[in-house]
C-alpha cells in the first residue's frame, strides 16, 4: 500500500482542528474531509485551563493519540489577544513535538465555514420561516466584539456558488 508520513499506510487524514480567538472557543477533529466532533472549550475566555482537556478528551472518544494527529489547524485572528496566543502555543507545542504541520486560519474564514456548513439549509435556526437559505446570501458582514467599544469587521461578497466562494469586499452600500 502507498506510504504517508513516517512509513504508515494511506488512510483518512486526522486533523484537529483550534479556535481560541473568541471568548467561546472549540476543538474538532475532522478525518477525510467530514468532522468526527467538535467542542466548545468555554465562554469566559479561560481557554488556558480547558483547552489541553477539550483535546485529550476528543482523542479518547475516537480511541486515539496524539500521535494520530496528522495536521493541526489553528485560529490565527483577529480575535482575543490572549486568546490566540493560548491557541498557538498548544498547536505549535503539540505540532512541533509530533513533527506535524501547523497552519493558520483566519478566525472570520472559520466563522464563514460554521454559518455555512449547509448552504441549502434555512438560516436562523430549526424553525426558520423566511425561506432564506444560505445559497441565496450574496454579501455578508462578519462582527467580532473587540472589547472596549471597538469591532473586528469583514465584508465579503459571494463570488462562487462552490467554497470557498467568498472574497473581501468593500462596505456594504
Amino acid at each position: 500500500p502507498p506510504q504517508g508520513r513516517a512509513g504508515m499506510s494511506a488512510r483518512a487524514k486526522i486533523v484537529l482542528a483550534i479556535e481560541s480567538a473568541t471568548s467561546r472557543g472549540s476543538v474538532a477533529l475532522a478525518s477525510g474531509g467530514e468532522v468526527l466532533e467538535s467542542a466548545c472549550i468555554g465562554e469566559r475566555f479561560d481557554h488556558s485551563q480547558t483547552l489541553i482537556p477539550h483535546v485529550e478528551q476528543l482523542l479518547r472518544a475516537h480511541r486515539m493519540k496524539p500521535k494520530n494527529i496528522d495536521l493541526i489547524c489553528v485560529s490565527q485572528g483577529p480575535g482575543s489577544f490572549t486568546g490566540i496566543r493560548v491557541g498557538m502555543a498548544c498547536a505549535k507545542g503539540l505540532a512541533m513535538g509530533l513533527d506535524i504541520p501547523l497552519v493558520g486560519i483566519p478566525t472570520f474564514d472559520t466563522l464563514l465555514s460554521g454559518l455555512f456548513r449547509d448552504p441549502l439549509a434555512p438560516l436562523g435556526g430549526s424553525g426558520a420561516s423566511d425561506g432564506v437559505r444560505g445559497s441565496d446570501i450574496k454579501r455578508i458582514a462578519l462582527l467580532l466584539d473587540a472589547k472596549k467599544d471597538e469591532f473586528f469587521l469583514q465584508f465579503l461578497r459571494r463570488t462562487h456558488p462552490e467554497p470557498p466562494g467568498w472574497n473581501p469586499s468593500h462596505p456594504l452600500r
